[in-house]
C-alpha cells in the first residue's frame, strides 16, 4: 500500500518532520513486508497526525520549545518560523560550546524577536560562556541570570539552541510533559 507523507498529515508539527516522518513509515512498511505483517495505511496517518515529540516545536502558553541545536535543525526552525511569519518577544537560547554555528545563524535567528536572552548555565560544563553568545546576537543580546529568570518575561517566548536547555525547561515544567 502506498501511503503519502504531506503536512497536513502532521497536524501542527513543522514541515521539517516531514521527511523524518516519510522515513519512519518507509521502514514501518519495510518491516511489515519482511515480516509479513498487514501495513494499514489509515492507523499510520492517525499515528501521525496525534504524535507529538517532546522538546520538539511545542507550544506550552507563551512558550514555543524546539531542541534544534545545530546548523541544520536551527535552519529548519527559521524555515518553519519565516514561513508561518512568528515573531517572538522573547528568544531564550543557549548552545554548547563545541557547537559551531555560522554568525548568520545568530544573525536569522535573532530577526525572529525583540530582544534575545542568553541564560547563564554555570551547572551545565558544556554551555557556552553566556556573555560571549550574547554578543553573538548583536545589540539584541542580553545575558539572564538563568533559565528561570529568562523565562520570567510577558510576551511570547522562543527557546531553542540545546537539548541540554530544553531538559532544564521541563525539568522546572514536568507538567508540560504530559501535554
Amino acid at each position: 500500500p502506498h501511503l503519502a507523507i504531506t503536512p497536513d498529515i502532521l497536524g501542527e508539527h513543522p514541515l521539517y518532520q516531514v521527511p523524518n516522518a516519510a522515513l519512519a513509515v518507509l521502514a514501518w512498511s519495510t518491516l511489515c513486508t519482511v515480516q509479513g505483517w498487514q501495513f494499514h495505511p489509515d492507523v499510520c496517518t492517525n499515528v501521525l497526525g496525534t504524535t507529538h515529540f517532546p522538546g520538539r516545536f511545542q507550544q506550552h502558553g507563551p512558550v514555543l520549545v524546539d531542541g534544534a541545536h545545530n546548523t541544520l535543525g536551527l535552519l529548519a526552525l527559521c524555515d518553519t518560523l519565516e514561513k508561518r511569519q512568528k515573531h517572538f518577544d522573547v528568544l531564550v537560547f543557549q548552545s554548547m560550546q563545541d557547537k559551531v554555528l555560522d554568525q548568520s545563524i545568530f544573525e536569522r535567528l535573532a530577526r525572529l524577536a525583540d530582544m534575545v536572552l542568553v541564560p547563564d548555565l554555570p551547572h551545565l560544563e558544556r554551555a557556552s560562556q553566556a556573555q560571549e553568545l550574547a554578543a553573538r546576537f548583536g545589540h539584541k543580546g542580553q545575558v539572564a541570570s538563568s533559565l528561570g529568570a529568562a523565562l520570567n518575561r510577558s510576551g511570547s517566548i522562543l527557546l531553542c539552541g540545546s537539548l541540554y536547555v530544553v531538559g532544564e525547561f521541563y525539568a522546572q515544567h514536568p507538567e508540560y510533559l504530559n501535554e
